[in-house]
């Protein structure tokens, strides 16, 4: 659409993918970049494999909400997170349009959004500049309360009665 946004996106992916593998709370399961139904079927099919708890969707620009669905749809169990990276701090008035759809997710928010309601995926919504560290940490977090639950649901508790 525009000269040289595919990879400036696809830089900023890899700059979150890189920022969220610092973590030790928990592992990052990163297919890479996607763009194409091809590549968003292979993500899919590898977070059903590895049996991901928690899926943190990025949208570094408007994608067609079709391509996630379609990998969400193996994971559909699992709680969504949605992060829409900014690549600047503040919006100056000259803002162009080609650099609000370079620089954040907002394009593809409400449609997304939209299809996840009429799915009944409930998910939650991140925001921030992709340098900020309250960004992972909130997605850190998350995590975290994402893998309690997990563990809580597959508890297993052993009891028994005894006499004195």
């Amino acid at each position: 659409m525009y000269d040289g946004l595919e990879n400036e996106v696809e830089a900023d992916m890899n700059k979150i993918a890189e920022e969220m593998t610092k973590s030790d709370k928990y592992e990052l399961i990163y297919p890479g970049f996607i763009d194409t139904m091809d590549k968003a079927n292979k993500a899919g099919k590898k977070f059903k494999e590895v049996d991901i708890d928690l899926l943190i969707l990025t949208e570094g620009t408007y994608f067609p909400e079709y391509m996630c669905i379609h990998s969400i749809r193996y994971v559909e169990h699992v709680p969504i997170v949605l992060y829409l990276p900014q690549s600047f701090r503040e919006i100056k008035r000259d803002l162009r349009y080609r650099n609000l759809v370079a620089s954040s997710g907002f394009v593809g928010l409400a449609q997304l959004s939209g299809s996840f309601a009429k799915m009944g995926w409930d998910h939650n919504i991140v925001m921030g500049p992709i340098d900020e560290p309250d960004v992972y940490r909130e997605i850190e977090e998350y995590a975290m309360a994402t893998g309690v639950i997990r563990r809580l649901k597959n508890l297993k508790v052993g009891a028994y009665g005894c006499i004195r």
